[in-house]
């Protein structure tokens, strides 16, 4: 909407001003002043009325040493970087799968590390209403069959999945 609203001006500008110098003229007078109006308005009076608080199911706290660290969206992604030993997975993803037990969260974890992250999630799940299945290529504990017909309901589906598995097969 805001754009066409621009595109209508400039091309206006364009049109009953054919000149150069008439459209800088123009755009030095009135443009610019009126941006710079909007941007003081928007500070001191629009600014405020932007709500981004999410609801408190999405709020990840963390105990730190010094209070309290909060994740107020965990909906937008979060990604954990450290060096190796640092504690990543014990002052991080621990307090993650907590806050997604509480509040009867569902995903995939993928551990990639001989089990540390399922050791951590199966006694915070196993007694939940949320169903804790172990996928594992090595000793199997449960099947799962990711192209079977009741999980792809749909052509578009279909060729989603496939184009996945031929682009991780690729990669090896």
């Amino acid at each position: 909407m805001n754009f066409g609203i621009l595109i209508m001006l400039v091309a206006t500008l364009f049109y009953f001003f054919p000149s150069d110098m008439e459209r800088i003229k123009i755009i030095l007078l009135y443009a610019c002043p009126l941006l710079l109006l909007n941007i003081v308005l928007y500070v001191f009076f629009g600014a405020g009325e932007l709500d981004t608080r999410s609801p408190k199911k999405y709020k990840v706290r963390f105990k730190t040493t010094s209070g309290n660290f909060y994740i107020d969206n965990v909906r937008r992604g979060v990604s954990i970087t450290g060096s190796a030993g640092s504690g990543k997975t014990e002052s991080v993803v621990f307090p993650f799968l907590e806050h997604f037990r509480k509040h009867n969260f569902c995903g995939v974890i993928h551990d990639y590390k001989d089990f540390e992250l399922t050791e951590m999630a199966y006694p915070l799940y196993k007694d939940s209403d949320i169903p804790f299945y172990i996928i594992s290529f090595d000793t199997v504990v449960h099947r799962v069959n990711p192209i079977a017909a009741r999980y792809l309901p749909n052509e578009e589906s279909v060729n989603e999945v496939a184009r996945v598995l031929l682009e991780n097969l690729l990669e090896l």
